[in-house]
C-alpha cells in the first residue's frame, strides 16, 4: 500500500472507532437522560412528554452515526480490501458464515433489547403516563388532559418509527449503498485516467 493510500485507509478506519465511541455515548446519555425525566413524570406528567422526545433525537442521532459507519466500512471494503490480498477485516462483516452467527446473535434477548431500547422505554413512557393521568380524572376527561394522552400515543409511534427505520429493509439499503460506492470508485479511476492517458504519474 502506498503512503497516500495508506494514509487515507488509517483516516477512515480512526473515523470508524470515532463512530463507535460516539454511538456508545449517545446511547449511555439517552439512558441517563431519560431515566432522569422518567424519574419526574409522577410529579409533572409532562417529563413523561420530554422522555420520548430524549428517545427521539437520541436514536435519531444512533441511527445517522450507524450509517456512517456502515459507509465507512463498505469504503475501506471497495477502495481498498478488495484490491490487496493483506487486507481482509471489513469483508468480513458480508461473509456467509459470519452473517449467520451475528443472526444467531442478533436474536438473543440481550441484543433484542439494546437494539429496541428506544421502543421498549417508549411503551413504558406510555403506560407510566395512562397509569399517572388517568387515576386523576373525575368524570369527563379536560381538553388539557385528553391533549397530553394524545400527545403521549403520537410521540411513541413516532419513537417507534425511529427506531425502526434503520432497520427496516437493511439488507437492500447495504446493497444500494455498496453500488454506490462501486459506481464512485469507477468515477474516481476514469476521471485519473482522464487525467493520465499514458498511465504516467
Amino acid at each position: 500500500m502506498v503512503p497516500e493510500n495508506k494514509a487515507e485507509y488509517e483516516a477512515v478506519r480512526n473515523e470508524i472507532l470515532r463512530l463507535q465511541d460516539s454511538i456508545t455515548n449517545e446511547t449511555i446519555h439517552m439512558y441517563v437522560t431519560y431515566i432522569a425525566l422518567f424519574s419526574l413524570g409522577p410529579k409533572y406528567s409532562r417529563a413523561f412528554l420530554a422522555s420520548f422526545i430524549v428517545l427521539i433525537v437520541f436514536r435519531a442521532m444512533i441511527n445517522e452515526n450507524q450509517w456512517e459507519l456502515k459507509k465507512c466500512s463498505i469504503f475501506l471494503t471497495v477502495f481498498f480490501e478488495e484490491c490487496a490480498d493483506d487486507l481482509h477485516w471489513e469483508r468480513l462483516h458480508t461473509f456467509r458464515y459470519y452473517r449467520s452467527l451475528r443472526e444467531i446473535r442478533e436474536s438473543k434477548i440481550g441484543w433484542t433489547f439494546y437494539q429496541w431500547s428506544a421502543t421498549f422505554l417508549a411503551l413504558l413512557s406510555l403506560l407510566a403516563l395512562f397509569v399517572h393521568t388517568l387515576p386523576s380524572v373525575d368524570g369527563t376527561p379536560s381538553i388539557d388532559t385528553v391533549l397530553l394522552l394524545l400527545a403521549g400515543c403520537g410521540f411513541c409511534v413516532l419513537t417507534i418509527y425511529v427506531n425502526a427505520s434503520f432497520r427496516y429493509k437493511e439488507s437492500a439499503s447495504d446493497a444500494m449503498l455498496r453500488d454506490c460506492i462501486r459506481e464512485y470508485k469507477k468515477s474516481v479511476s476514469a476521471e485519473r485516467s482522464d487525467h493520465d492517458p499514458h498511465g504516467m504519474t
